[in-house]
């Protein structure tokens, strides 16, 4: 998977982590400001169960996810987790869409420190 990103997180605040990466790749790409920085998964196609989970350092309001610029598959199952434990307990599951390439959740706002992108 490679995942291209535009940030409107406060980058120095948060942790992110992710299952798994490549080598010149990282998962530190996420926040890189420029626009064409890639992370990508450690695993081959077809592997499943990737994430990568936000610790947004303290609870903030969520409102959407967008991935642009992807290789994601149409078999690609991609969920959006949101939560207050860190151990997403009490997570909720957002609903997400593929439209024109994009890969889109729009949802009411929600107060949250955790969130995960979770592909499968």
């Amino acid at each position: 998977m490679r995942l291209f990103h535009s940030n409107l997180v406060d980058l120095y605040a948060t942790t992110i982590t992710a299952g798994s990466e490549t080598t010149g790749y990282g998962v530190a790409n996420v926040a890189h400001p420029f626009l064409a920085k890639i992370y990508k998964t450690g695993n081959s196609v077809g592997v499943l169960d990737e994430w990568v989970a936000f610790d947004f350092g303290s609870a903030v309001n969520v409102s959407a996810l967008v991935i642009a610029a992807h290789d994601l598959v149409d078999e690609d199952v991609i969920t959006l987790e949101l939560a207050s434990a860190v151990d997403f307990s009490d997570s909720i599951t957002v609903e997400v869409e593929r439209i024109e390439g994009f890969i889109l959740a729009v949802f009411e706002t929600v107060e949250v420190r955790y969130a995960r992108v979770n592909i499968t």
